[in-house]
């Protein structure tokens, strides 16, 4: 394997991560305009307090998209802008993996980090929505614990589809690259 190819790979899993974390700061944007939304009259204001919150959303997912798509689609530019193939004693390194192989035990270690990441948290919160729903006397939790429940609980799922199905990711990348 070839520095080139290694710093590809790296790259390419960058931007899987991009890819999630664009799609995790969904919610949260959209729970703060919510949230605003329930706390605000018509009339002075309204307008400001749901759009800044939307502007910035598009903002946030447009910088996500436009590092996404320079890392996804654009790597030999990175890598030829960044210089990060020069300077290495060895045109090969002693990574004597497949491609595929190598991108497999990545995405499944991102997999494994996301899922270790999310978990604690969705323990606590779920803790934390039935310690709510007693406390109250209908039964209903906070909007708090519930939409950050929700939010863990979604990201505990990126991370479970890339544990089990690694192989998926890897054919999307792989056909990306020969296309």
């Amino acid at each position: 394997m070839t520095p080139r190819t290694l710093f590809a790979i790296i790259i390419k899993t960058i931007a899987l991560y991009l890819l999630i974390g664009s799609f995790l700061a969904i919610p949260g944007f959209l729970g703060s305009t919510l949230y605003l939304f329930q706390q605000s009259t018509i009339g002075s204001g309204f307008m400001i307090n749901i759009t800044v919150p939307l502007v910035l959303l598009l903002f946030i997912l447009g910088v996500y998209f436009v590092f996404f798509r320079l890392c996804f689609y654009k790597t030999n530019w990175i890598i030829d802008k960044l210089r990060l193939d020069q300077g290495f004693d060895d045109e090969i390194i002693g990574i004597n993996l497949h491609r595929s192989t190598l991108l497999k035990i990545i995405i499944t270690i991102t997999g494994a980090l996301i899922v270790a990441d999310s978990l604690p948290y969705i323990f606590k919160y779920l803790i934390s929505y039935f310690q709510e729903s007693k406390i109250n006397y209908r039964g209903s939790a906070q909007i708090s614990s519930t939409g950050r429940l929700i939010y863990y609980f979604v990201k505990f799922m990126f991370g479970l589809f890339f544990l089990t199905s690694s192989r998926i990711v890897v054919n999307f990348i792989e056909l990306k690259r020969k296309a």
